[in-house]
C-alpha cells in the first residue's frame, strides 16, 4: 500500500519519520499536541479532534468552505490560554477531506 511504500522510501533516503495511514479528521491523538496542523483537503468545518490535539501557541492551516466550489485558506491560531484566532488568506480549491469529515 501506499504508506507502506512512503516508509520504505524515506527509510532509504535516511529519514527517520513515523508513518501512519488513516482518516486524518481524527489526527493523532497518541502525538500530541503538535505545534503546526496543515490540512491539504478542502473541509467545510475545522475537525474538532485537530483543534484539540493543537499545543497552545499552535497553528492550524486549512482550505475552509464549501467543498463543490472554492474555500478560504484559513489559519487559526491557539493563543496560551486556549483561545482560537482566526484568519483568511485567500481563495483556493482543493479536493474535499473524505471520511469522518462528511458525515
Amino acid at each position: 500500500n501506499l504508506a507502506r511504500e512512503v516508509k520504505i522510501r524515506l527509510k532509504k533516503l535516511g529519514y527517520k519519520v513515523e508513518v501512519r495511514q488513516g482518516d486524518g479528521y481524527y489526527g493523532w491523538n497518541e502525538h500530541a499536541p503538535f505545534d503546526r496542523v496543515i490540512i491539504t483537503a478542502a473541509a467545510n468545518h475545522v475537525p474538532r479532534p485537530l483543534l484539540d490535539q493543537l499545543k497552545p501557541g499552535g497553528k492550524l492551516i486549512l482550505p475552509l468552505g464549501n467543498v463543490r466550489y472554492s474555500q478560504n485558506m484559513t489559519l487559526i491560531e491557539k493563543d496560551s490560554q486556549g483561545k482560537m484566532r482566526t484568519s483568511q488568506h485567500g481563495q483556493v480549491r482543493f479536493v474535499p477531506m473524505v471520511g469522518a469529515a462528511q458525515e
